[in-house]
């Protein structure tokens, strides 16, 4: 029986998706980290940060992006999981690199290839670093944060600035005016969006931009209210947040936007978990809220509290790379299997190996093994 309860508890921790929520809180200089399914938010960074806002995840290399305007800087550092106590966590390692300096940039996000987009409100621009650019200062062994005070750290030239290109500008499109929030699709031939905070007519005006081709002109998706803060992009649809207190969608496609919700107190930061929710920060609510986000039919929808956090106001999911858990490995050991061979596993639509699904099924065999 001893062995059966072991079993059954690793297909339970196999079952649960090895997801990660990240918050940004500016007020008190750090990003703490919820795992939906947990009981309790843990810190994740806070030393060497001023006044974090948009974060942005690149999952394939496990890599953190963060805005921090009070230092005017964009930072990087580095994802991975561990187990302790039989708990998976997520935590940092490697440091926080400056990644370039004099920005005040609040927005940000990645695309398929690992390249980094951010909005640049006062100049009226969406700018790019390339992901060799990156990876080039990825490697950098000068990272920014040590155990010096922060104000002696920040403007260090410890790494040249990357080459930046200039996506769109104001002057070569009417259709960006003080960009605000940014979210880019997963796929090649997918779009970016991005809000728009002033301007006029322009104000509150949702864009979209084709990521395969810019040279074409950007269109604007219709008025989604004064002030968009938040933007973030399901399988389907397109949600914004707005301080008129409402959360809007709309298809990607195009079509008629639709109110959400309007009960949260200060909405910010969103972010999608990759199945069929959205989580959204409330920033004077002090507390993150989920709501169905990959609906056909886009009509008001419930909010679901998730956990408690002060001023949340950035969003970002990370989707940890699938690994044997010990607790599998340790079942394997009582049942006399040998580890699990890398042929065997498969890949995903979404590129991830199915890996821990083959661990699974191998588990349950060996459940109904254990019963006869």
């Amino acid at each position: 029986m001893r062995a059966l309860s072991m079993l059954l508890a690793a297909v339970q921790s196999l079952q649960q998706p090895d997801n990660y929520i990240l918050v940004s809180t500016p007020s008190r200089s750090m990003i703490t980290v919820y795992q939906p399914g947990g009981n309790r938010t843990q810190v994740l960074l806070a030393k060497g940060l001023v006044e974090p806002y948009g974060m942005a995840i690149d999952d394939s290399n496990g890599r953190l992006y963060i805005a921090d305007p009070g230092a005017g800087q964009i930072l990087m550092t580095k994802l991975k999981t561990v187990t302790e106590g039989g708990e998976r966590k997520l935590q940092t390692h490697g440091g926080l690199i400056s990644i370039k300096r004099g920005v005040q940039v609040r927005n940000m996000a990645c695309d398929f290839r690992g390249d980094l987009y951010f909005s640049d409100e006062a100049k009226n621009q969406i700018l790019r670093i390339s992901s060799g650019q990156l990876d080039m200062m990825a490697k950098s062994e000068q990272p920014v944060t040590d155990d010096r005070p922060q104000e002696e750290l920040i403007g260090m030239e410890k790494i040249p600035n990357p080459r930046i290109t200039t996506v769109f500008t104001r002057p070569n499109t009417t259709k960006i005016s003080a960009p605000g929030g940014i979210a880019v699709d997963a796929t090649v031939d997918g779009f970016m969006f991005w809000a728009n905070k002033k301007g006029g007519e322009t104000a509150g005006s949702l864009t979209r931009a084709l990521l395969g081709n810019f040279s074409a002109a950007p269109e604007s998706m219709g008025f989604f209210g004064e002030n968009t803060y938040g933007v973030c992009l399901t399988h389907n649809n397109v949600f914004t947040t707005s301080k008129e207190k409402n959360i809007r969608a709309m298809p990607k496609r195009g079509g008629e936007s639709h109110v959400i919700t309007e009960s949260l107190l200060t909405p910010r930061g969103c972010a999608f978990d990759g199945d069929g929710s959205v989580y959204v920060a409330d920033w004077t609510g002090n507390a993150v809220y989920s709501i169905p986000g990959n609906m056909l039919k886009l009509g008001p929808q419930n909010e679901t509290k998730v956990f408690e956090v002060e001023a949340p106001y950035g969003m970002a999911m990370y989707h940890a790379p699938e690994v044997k858990s010990s607790t599998l490995a340790s079942v394997e050991a009582a049942v006399g299997w040998g580890s699990t061979s890398s042929s065997s596993s498969a890949t995903t639509l979404d590129g991830r190996s199915s890996a821990a699904g083959l661990g699974v099924t191998a588990v349950f065999v060996a459940v109904v093994a254990v019963m006869q």
